[in-house]
């Protein structure tokens, strides 16, 4: 009888031991996936804006409108 118990045992902590060695994988898996999806850049936003014709326009219009009640 406890021949039985000792082999019933021991598979319950073979399967939690399986169970606990798939999640880890699974994790570190997981892990190493989305790092390998990571993508950084940087941009020079004054730049960026500084370039685009909206922005020429409405800087051309904030010096007119200060031009305006600079006048007044």
């Amino acid at each position: 009888m406890s021949k039985i118990n000792t082999l019933t045992l021991n598979n319950s902590k073979m399967k939690q031991f399986r169970t606990f060695f798939i999640a880890l994988a699974l994790t570190i898996g997981a892990t190493a996936f989305t790092n390998a999806q990571t993508k950084i850049s940087h941009i020079a936003s004054q730049e960026l804006v500084e370039s685009m014709p909206a922005f020429k326009e409405a800087q051309a219009q904030l010096e007119k409108l200060q031009k305006t009640y600079d006048a007044e």
